[in-house]
């Protein structure tokens, strides 16, 4: 006997069965009974038949997922120079690695010649490579050289992306070369990482598994969802937190003395504040005006956010002490962490207030409007009230 075995495809993906068939030629002088045929694949690999009849073939199922039953009517005859093609089904059986995977039919049945009975049997092999639906798609078209390296490469690849696209961001962020050693070394850092997350999600859902096991179209769409949503939260929480530090620490317009001492306070700073002289564009045109710094420029050529003094009044009804511990707190030269919380302590005792003037509050000048800057000097000063 002779025969090939043929598939539909040498590339078998997961999901997308492939048609396995057997072609079996009797090259005898006498017909020959075929009895059995033994599917054998690798893992990873399985068939099915699809039908009853015929020779039973062990190692396969019927295609609508029940096993065969035992064949109880007599084998296939095959005439001398006639041949026989037998058809099956070949899948994915679940999750597996990727990779060469090998097909063995083994083929056994009889004939007589002078009278005598005889064995007869073929041996048919056949090598076809497994895939993931969809593998070839995502994880060649972006370059990643391994599913193993996709966690961290994702992960990279989204914060990158992300940082390039942040106000906060530098211009410069550099590209990613997926094949340099430190991206290589990163990248397998953040997928080892990923390996026990995966795990643990898995257990959480019910289906404790690692893809170290081998995976599926499924465990390669969680992981790449899963990826770029650790790498969005990997960037957007430390940003978010230095977004909101940083405006906490902004002046804004709208600022009250209260609200102008927590943001120095925030910031580290102290009372004693450096002043400049610049043009104020007022309702009747520019006029020469002098204030605090309350935020110097970031960066040269960025403008500057300056406020008018501070005024507090202690309220007749409060202790000499509360005057008198925070005139100690001013002279010893006190961040403004310090006077800030005493103030919050006191607040029904001594009221602050902007200095009445040109600025009604914060202001932001352009640094071209700057004329000076002068030395520094209390910020807070003290009003005595009125007799009533």
């Amino acid at each position: 006997m002779s025969g090939e075995l043929v598939t539909s495809s040498d590339i078998i993906e997961s999901g997308r069965p492939a048609d396995l068939l057997i072609s079996i030629q009797n090259r005898q002088s006498v017909p020959v009974t075929l009895h059995r045929l033994d599917v054998m694949t690798s893992a990873g690999l399985r068939t099915c038949a699809w039908q009853r009849t015929g020779p039973d073939a062990a190692g396969a199922t019927i295609c609508d997922g029940t096993p065969p039953p035992l064949s109880t009517t007599p084998g296939r005859r095959v005439e001398p120079g006639d041949s026989v093609i037998y058809r099956y089904e070949l899948r994915t059986g679940g999750r597996t690695w990727p990779g060469a995977k090998l097909i063995v039919v083994a083929v056994h049945g009889d004939y007589v010649l002078n009278g005598k009975a005889k064995r007869a049997s073929l041996t048919l092999s056949k090598r076809v490579q497994s895939t993931v639906l969809g593998e070839a798609q995502f994880i060649s078209g972006i370059g990643v050289p391994s599913f193993l390296l996709l966690p961290g490469f994702l992960l990279l690849a989204t914060y990158r992306l992300l940082a390039r696209r942040s106000r906060q961001a530098d211009a410069g962020v550099p590209q990613l070369d997926v094949n340099a050693i430190e991206f290589i070394a990163l990248s397998a850092s953040l997928s080892i990482l990923a390996i026990p997350f995966f795990w643990v999600v898995s257990w959480l859902a019910g289906e404790p598994r690692t893809y170290l096991d081998g995976y599926d179209t499924r465990d390669l769409l969680s992981v790449w969802i899963g990826s770029v949503l650790a790498g969005a939260v990997a960037f957007s929480v430390p940003a978010s937190v230095a977004g909101l530090r940083l405006r906490l620490r902004t002046p804004q317009p709208t600022d009250s003395p209260e609200q102008a001492l927590s943001r120095l306070a925030r910031a580290g700073e102290t009372l004693n504040r450096t002043q400049i002289r610049f043009r104020h564009a007022g309702p009747s045109g520019d006029v020469p005006a002098q204030a605090f710094v309350y935020a110097a420029p970031a960066a040269e050529g960025e403008p500057y956010w300056a406020m008018p003094a501070i005024q507090y009044t202690c309220e007749a009804e409060a202790p000499p002490e509360v005057q008198r511990e925070l005139l100690e707190l001013l002279r010893g030269g006190d961040s403004a962490k310090g006077v800030r919380d005493f103030l919050h302590r006191h607040s029904r005792e001594v009221k602050l207030a902007w200095e009445p003037g040109i600025l009604p509050g914060p202001v932001q000048v352009s640094a071209a409007r700057v004329q000076a800057e002068v030395s520094a000097a209390p910020l807070l000063r003290m009003v005595v009230p009125q007799a009533r």
